[in-house]
């Protein structure tokens, strides 16, 4: 038998057609997204710490708010909202497991559609490389 974790509070997010959602313990801060830095951020909170969700699947950078951690790391996303109920987390494949720099936690499934779970500081190093790359 497998045993289930739970979680509560999630920050669900669209990128595009797509979506991820991240903890609600490892938000520190949503801001509108301006192009450049969080809109009232501080100086900490740049370009360079801020990863666009919509790399992650092949499109183009852009979003209108971001989720920030504690660490200044953010992922900017076009859309979110606030899910508080508990939900099953459901493994990752082994397939999977290192996918996105190491920042799948696993899936929850929310009015019938699956979220991956991701943690938000190491998801946005992920975009950052992501953005690296693309720049080469």
């Amino acid at each position: 038998m497998i045993s289930l974790d739970q979680v509560s509070g999630l920050v669900l997010c669209r990128a595009g057609g797509h979506r991820l959602a991240f903890p609600a313990q490892q938000v520190a801060a949503i801001r509108p997204w301006s192009g450049g830095e969080a809109d009232g951020a501080d100086a900490s909170t740049s370009v360079a710490r801020c990863g666009h969700a919509r790399l992650a699947f092949g499109l183009e950078s852009g979003g209108s708010k971001v989720v920030l951690a504690d660490s200044g790391h953010g992922v900017v996303v076009d859309a979110l909202e606030v899910y508080q109920d508990a939900l099953p987390l459901l493994p990752p494949p082994g397939l999977v497991l290192g996918g996105a720099g190491g920042a799948l936690r696993g899936f929850v499934s929310v009015k019938e559609e699956l979220f991956p779970v991701l943690r938000l500081a190491e998801f946005s190093r992920y975009l950052a490389a992501l953005g690296e790359e693309a720049v080469r």
